[in-house]
């Protein structure tokens, strides 16, 4: 996928904009002798550093036209940052900037919440259509967007605060390169399932501004017809089904699915296609007894061996093997 490989250069861009500000700290020690000034080169590495990570998150969370708007904002405040460090060099000639630093520093502050809010706010939003679309719940997204992001969401914040206090600036600098970390990993991890949401985040963008209409008989006849042939071809069975990818397998508007289903069934369509496999695996279950829990999960289009063993927790109160002796038992009973 273009945008995440894109995603990958602005993270790789961030690191080297912050190794530069680390580089430029120790080669003139200028942390070391005034800590108003080490503060404000801080600023000038770290707003562009925090741009490029921001747009790496929105890269992936949206289409870039969304955010156009908003990325110039950030643009012009980075810019704004840089004119005032010039300026207070034109008229102090030094690094020691008195009131315009403070300044400067506010500036970034601000900016730094909207580095942090726009994320926040797109990956919610994804998120929530993700639930509902994707055929199995999303272990690596989920990973990326709950602990990577806001680890890194989080220390970014404390930033503001630190910049003219060494000692804190030191634990908060150490804290926000383990979370950066922790975030990398989880953006990698992210890579695995990006071609299961490369289809529902393009339909964020191009097809949730449609109007929601009641079927006509016909429609909900022909998406009927259509929903169980592709059961019966154990269509499900691909663990990687999204509402999209199923639209295009029967060719049936995905919106059209989408609505038969919530009519016809009252969920939404992860939990109807969990429905379907959740049936399958019972049937597998009782007529193959000697399959393994990982072998029917696979089978049946599960995620996860933990998927099948939660969803008979839930449904039934039993492991999925108790399930099996206790109908086999009542079976032999009678």
């Amino acid at each position: 996928m273009r945008a995440y490989e894109q995603s990958r250069w602005l993270l790789v861009t961030a690191l080297l904009i912050i190794s530069a500000q680390v580089a430029v700290q120790l080669a003139f020690g200028i942390r070391a002798n005034n800590d108003n000034a080490g503060a404000l080169v801080n600023v000038l590495f770290y707003a562009p550093a925090a741009f490029c990570i921001t747009l790496a998150m929105l890269n992936l969370e949206c289409d870039s036209r969304r955010h156009k708007r908003t990325m110039a904002v950030f643009v012009i405040a980075c810019i704004v940052i840089a004119v005032l460090f010039a300026v207070g060099w034109f008229i102090y000639h030094s690094l020691d900037m008195q009131w315009l630093t403070y300044v400067i520093i506010a500036i970034f502050a601000i900016t730094l919440g909207g580095f942090v809010w726009v994320p926040f706010k797109e990956m919610r939003r994804l998120r929530s259509r993700i639930n509902a679309d994707a055929g199995n719940p999303q272990i690596a997204y989920s990973m990326y967007t709950r602990v990577g992001s806001a680890l890194f969401h989080g220390m970014a914040c404390l930033l503001p605060f630190a910049l003219l206090i060494r000692p804190v600036v030191v634990v908060v600098a150490i804290l926000i390169a383990i979370s950066l970390f922790v975030y990398i990993v989880s953006f990698i991890a992210f890579g695995f399932s990006i071609h299961t949401l490369e289809d529902i985040a393009d339909y964020i963008e191009n097809g949730e501004k449609q109007e929601v209409t009641d079927l006509t008989s016909d429609q909900m006849q022909k998406v009927s017809e259509a929903l169980d042939a592709w059961v019966a071809d154990s269509g499900y069975c691909d663990c990687d089904m999204t509402l999209t990818m199923l639209a295009k397998q029967i060719k049936i508007p995905r919106n059209d699915i989408s609505q038969y289903i919530q009519d016809q069934h009252d969920c939404n369509f992860r939990i109807w296609l969990s429905r379907i496999r959740f049936d399958a695996a019972k049937k597998m279950l009782l007529d193959h007894p000697e399959f393994s829990n990982d072998a029917i999960a696979l089978s049946c289009g599960f995620g996860s061996r933990a998927q099948l063993y939660n969803l008979f927790r839930k449904n039934t109160g039993k492991s999925p093997r108790e399930w099996v002796e206790e109908h086999l038992a009542k079976k032999h009973q009678r």
